[in-house]
């Protein structure tokens, strides 16, 4: 992945993977434990970064398809992976947890986010395809700028 592409990337899929885990009860009422505030932040940010480069649009039409895309396989994803909570706390506090359960659990979880963060990766990528190499370079710039240039 191109290290211009990196603000975008950055953006994504932490704004996404933090509303994945946002849905333990003391998050909920907080901002970044509302989904689908996190999504509508995430269109505004991006209508931002897509405004500073100039994107066309059909650039902004392809690129908020896909970032739907990520945000319903977000919502999915969270869904899919709700349920158990009350299991898994019952199985720790047992004299004698069940650590083949627990463990089988946190394998569960682990394999769904990696796949997210596979598909995520696969549509960034697309996202970075519709840009120009001349966007590309200025969504670099600006995230440098913002956040330092990346120590190597």
């Amino acid at each position: 992945m191109k290290k211009g592409f990196k603000a975008l990337v950055s953006v994504l899929v932490l704004a996404l993977a933090g509303g994945l885990f946002a849905g333990c009860h003391h998050h909920r009422h907080s901002y970044h434990g509302n989904p689908e505030k996190m999504a509508e932040k995430l269109e505004k940010h991006l209508d931002r970064a897509l405004s500073k480069i100039d994107a066309t649009e059909e650039q902004r039409n392809r690129i908020h398809l896909i970032a739907g895309e990520i945000i319903e396989d977000a919502r999915a994803t969270r869904k899919e992976s709700a349920g158990g909570h009350g299991r898994i706390l019952d199985s720790l506090l047992l004299d004698n947890p069940d650590r083949e359960y627990l463990h089988q659990r946190l394998d569960e979880k682990a394999e769904a986010m990696t796949e997210f963060g596979h598909r995520t990766v696969d549509r960034l990528i697309e996202i970075s395809a519709v840009l120009t190499p001349a966007q590309r370079a200025e969504l670099q710039e600006r995230f440098e700028s913002a956040h330092g240039a990346e120590k190597q």
